[in-house]
């Protein structure tokens, strides 16, 4: 005996739009069409997964993973019939076979209810214009508060009490920091706003909600000293840590973000300068950033010029975990003061336990802007010529005191 089941979409002359999804069941040299009760846009289907694109709607409001996982159980049902037959030896017809699918399949009539909180949300998502790595941001705040929520609610349902509840249950449940607690906070109020603009929902929860102010400290950076300490230690017996220590080095060179120096072709070299238009600005302001490849810069991109990519990248949380044993073999362990994360209070800690991606940027930022104009640095690193980032960079340095005490 055999089984093989597929899903379609029924093709309609001239419309493309709110087509059936059937299933084909082939059994025994028997052909069963049966039409799963759920319609989706030509546009909205993945022909070769069969099934229906990540991030859709159907005319019906239901969501394209709500869809899937339909489809999916049918599947599964359909194969748990055809079994059930054969353990039998029970002769199973196409007419037999479709009404024991209609036996077990009765969500056909499932409806999207538009009160619900995840139906606004997948409405929100396709709405919106936001970069993939916002998008990505968004979700991860919504996956939260689903799991808090344990259940689809309705959205009106959701009220101050239910925004402090999260707040507690983010920081004692998830054990998030107050930093990332507040960006979570402002991603759903921004929805929320969102609701009371589409008349989603009558009253706004967050109206009068106060959300904690994030705290940062001044950004921790690695002096100019130590940067080229780093990129002048012979790593030649440790071809793991030389590739990490290239590719650190060249992205404090550039000033990138992880995401954006991971996806630079060697397409992105252009008369010396590495151009790219940054991921999470891409939206809002669509325009390339320029930066002149320096000395360090491409003598590491001639020691790779033979290879298909500019450097040996690796994935971001690899490069995180072996920036941590560079930084301790070559004995960078400076202690620093910065705020805990979770807890907001002042801690020392060494380089080697903060070491990350991010480190180089600010490591571009820093050694840069005691000579270079904001506007300079905001053309090669993307940010806004507005933004408040580089103010953080502007606090009084050590040497410069030690300079002026001397002065008593």
């Amino acid at each position: 005996m055999s089984l093989k089941i597929n899903f379609y979409l029924e093709s309609r002359k001239g419309n493309k739009k709110n087509l059936p999804i059937n299933m084909l069941v082939w059994f025994d040299g028997s052909r069963l069409k049966y039409y799963t009760g759920y319609r989706i846009d030509f546009i909205k289907w993945n022909k070769d997964d069969q099934e229906v694109k990540k991030n859709n709607l159907n005319e019906d409001g239901l969501t394209s993973s709500f869809i899937n996982q339909k489809l999916s159980n049918l599947k599964n049902e359909a194969a748990k019939i055809y079994n059930e037959y054969d353990v039998l030896k029970k002769g199973l017809t196409i007419e037999i076979f479709r009404n024991e699918l209609k036996k077990v399949d009765k969500k056909n009539i499932v409806k999207a209810n538009k009160q619900s909180i995840n139906y606004c949300f997948e409405i929100y998502k396709s709405l919106i214009s936001v970069s993939p790595g916002m998008l990505k941001q968004i979700n991860v705040s919504f996956r939260h508060f689903n799991k808090f929520l344990k259940t689809d609610r309705n959205i009106n349902d959701i009220t101050h009490d239910t925004l402090n509840l999260f707040e507690n249950y983010l920081r004692s449940c998830e054990n998030k920091g107050n930093n990332t607690i507040s960006n979570n906070m402002k991603r759903l109020r921004t929805f929320f706003k969102f609701a009371v603009m589409k008349d989603w929902i009558k009253t706004d929860p967050f109206n009068k909600y106060k959300i904690e102010s994030e705290r940062y400290g001044r950004p921790i950076a690695l002096t100019k000293n130590e940067l080229e300490l780093l990129y002048n230690k012979d790593l030649s017996d440790n071809s793991r840590l030389d590739k990490v220590r290239d590719i650190f080095v060249f992205q404090c060179c550039i000033g990138c973000r992880v995401s954006d120096l991971m996806r630079l072709t060697k397409t992105n070299i252009i008369n010396g300068f590495i151009q790219y238009i940054p991921t999470k600005t891409k939206e809002e302001s669509p325009s390339p950033v320029s930066i002149p490849i320096n000395d360090k810069a491409r003598q590491i991109l001639n020691k790779y010029s033979k290879s298909d990519t500019i450097l040996p990248f690796i994935s971001d949380v690899k490069y995180n975990l072996y920036l941590k044993d560079l930084f301790k073999h070559c004995k960078l362990k400076r202690q620093v003061i910065r705020l805990n994360p979770l807890t907001g209070i002042e801690e020392s800690k060494s380089l080697v336990d903060i070491a990350s991606s991010h480190l180089a940027r600010r490591t571009f930022i820093s050694i840069l802007h005691k000579k270079a104009k904001d506007s300079v640095i905001a053309s090669m690193t993307g940010h806004s010529k507005t933004s408040k980032a580089f103010s953080r960079y502007y606090d009084i340095e050590d040497e410069q005191k030690t300079e002026v005490i001397n002065l008593i």
